[in-house]
């Protein structure tokens, strides 16, 4: 193996992952297709296993779903709605960026609708190497609009019912 910048020699197998950019002075780990026959089984192998964990998440998923739709705590004639963002920082700045590029969040913080309840729960996890993972659910709970509200939205124009435009 060769010296990388300094750090320890390299095995030939290393080598074959790692690419040093001069440049950046960090290490690329290149993506190394299979040499044989065992090991495209084995990437195979590995890929039908993902495949499988992103099937049970999703079936999970939809089981939380339907478990919150009946027991999550909202507010008689309310609905709720939300979605969690992921971020490896904790700069603030660089969150609070993000979230205003983001469509989801724009429309949730420019609803026209009196009476929404907002919701934030931030969870943060340590991991190695002082990486952060930041998981953030953002929230909003709006009431539904009254009988009263509904009628007006569905008159025409002219003033009759029936919602559309009026001739």
């Amino acid at each position: 193996g060769g010296d990388v910048g300094g750090d320890k020699q390299l095995t030939s197998e290393e080598e074959r992952l790692v690419h040093w950019d001069e440049s950046m002075r960090i290490r690329i780990f290149k993506p190394v297709p299979p040499k044989d026959a065992a090991e495209i089984k084995q990437h195979e192998a590995a890929v039908a296993e993902q495949r499988k964990r992103w099937r049970y998440y999703y079936k999970m998923e939809s089981e939380l779903f339907k478990y919150q739709k009946f027991k999550f705590p909202v507010r008689n004639n309310h609905s709720f709605s939300g979605f969690p963002v992921h971020f490896s920082t904790t700069d603030f700045n660089e969150i609070r960026s993000y979230l205003f590029e983001a469509k989801r969040f724009v429309k949730i913080m420019e609803l026209p609708i009196e009476g929404a309840a907002y919701a934030v729960a931030c969870k943060v996890y340590p991991l190695s190497g002082g990486v952060v993972s930041v998981w953030i659910f953002l929230g909003v709970m709006v009431p539904w609009k009254s009988k009263a509200e509904r009628q007006q939205l569905m008159k025409r124009p002219n003033g009759k019912p029936g919602g559309g435009k009026g001739k």
